[in-house]
């Protein structure tokens, strides 16, 4: 309903130029068909009448075309819809904001990216130094048991030794005590 009415007024508009625009031409064709001799100055009469009712014309139309205009507008926003610029310009607006959001995507993947490689790198070292400190642990460990080992063996033979002349020494004794 409401776009039958805007298509009339967009018909009004845009007609009343043509209807101006023929009616001046008819009169034109009018006067010189008739074999009336027609000075110079009745001329320039008819070209300026001619002129300013085209020119009146357009401005009537331009006018009304504004009013027409600022009618829909208001309808349009009195109904709550949104004009093709106005939705253009979101659409516009949108669509800078998804590529914004695809280059911040973008740049956080990178982001991330790095920051694994980062931490993978990190990783290996940390697990690299692990590995080393295991290994002299191990070798610690090594060295301890052998010392340990030979420590024994040290004081098994220092006990071998103290213990055989000593069992000679005591057994002397016991001899010197019996005689």
């Amino acid at each position: 309903m409401v776009l039958d009415v805007l298509r009339g007024y967009v018909q009004v508009a845009n007609g009343l130029g043509d209807v101006a625009v023929a009616r001046a031409r008819e009169l034109a064709e009018a006067l010189t068909s008739q074999s009336v001799e027609v000075s110079a100055t009745t001329q320039e009469q008819v070209q300026t009448l001619t002129d300013e009712i085209l020119e009146t014309s357009r401005t009537n139309r331009d006018l009304l075309t504004g009013l027409i205009r600022t009618e829909v507008d208001r309808a349009v926003g009195r109904m709550g819809f949104v004009r093709e610029e106005e939705l253009a310009a979101v659409r516009k607006h949108v669509q800078r904001l998804e590529d914004q959001l695809r280059k911040e995507q973008q740049r956080a993947l990178e982001i991330a990216k790095e920051a694994a490689e980062c931490a993978v790198r990190e990783a290996k070292e940390q697990k690299a130094r692990a590995d080393a400190s295991a290994e002299e642990a191990r070798k610690a460990m090594r060295q301890v048991e052998e010392e340990g080992t030979r420590r024994s063996q040290l004081f098994a033979n220092m006990s071998h030794d103290l213990r055989t002349p000593m069992a000679g020494i005591l057994g002397l004794v016991d001899l010197m005590r019996e005689t």
